[in-house]
């Protein structure tokens, strides 16, 4: 019953951390605010937010406008771009992508472990949770420290500290569920075989 209840505590905690750290990594991964450029072209002065996916052009007085990557009509000048920037996208979308599967797997992970299934098959889907959602952190936090080896400080935004602060809330949620492979309420009593105690007894 002690064990159980730990579970539920680890498990709720994992849930709640999986799902903030992949909601904060995904909100950085869609906002243009990952490079800061400005581009001085005879009187008019161009400010753009640059993203991993979409980008924030203000032209002088004119107004900001948004695109997005994907459409057909937006081409990213030359001036905007930065170095290494399709890498960055790779890891970070990978890393966004591999948090919601982990998300995904909470479900099972619940089922088992409400349902009591055998302690093969729970270890199996817990090993699947633990690999993916480490996997995820290692990609976020991979993506930012790229874009912090190719980028200025002055010129970076503030999105990529979502991305790491999301990848960091993973790797934690993956780290406090293994609390639940290492507790046992009868360690270092004479009920547990394979205790200290009972070795020494």
């Amino acid at each position: 019953m002690k064990k159980y209840k730990a579970e539920n505590c680890v498990y709720i905690v994992a849930t709640v951390l999986t799902v903030i750290g992949t909601g904060i990594a995904l909100a950085g991964l869609l906002l243009p605010y990952w490079v800061e450029k400005s581009v001085v072209k005879g009187l008019v002065t161009t400010k753009a937010d640059i993203g991993l996916w979409q980008d924030r052009i203000c032209k002088g007085d004119q107004g900001c406008d948004n695109f997005w990557l994907t459409d057909d009509d937006y081409d990213r000048q030359e001036d905007f771009k930065f170095n290494k920037e399709d890498l960055v996208q790779i890891f970070e979308t990978a890393g966004c992508a591999v948090g919601l599967f982990s998300i995904l797997v909470m479900v099972p992970l619940w089922a088992t472990h409400l349902m009591g299934s055998k302690s093969s098959i729970r270890t199996g889907v817990f090993a699947v949770y633990f690999t993916f959602v480490m996997i995820a952190g290692f990609l976020c936090e991979v993506g930012v420290l790229i874009l912090a080896s190719e980028v200025d400080t002055d010129d970076s935004g503030w999105a990529p500290f979502m991305c790491g602060i999301g990848g960091a809330l993973l790797f934690i949620s993956g780290c406090m569920s293994c609390v639940v492979c290492r507790y046992d309420p009868t360690y270092g009593t004479l009920e547990n075989p394979v205790s200290p105690t009972y070795a020494n007894a």
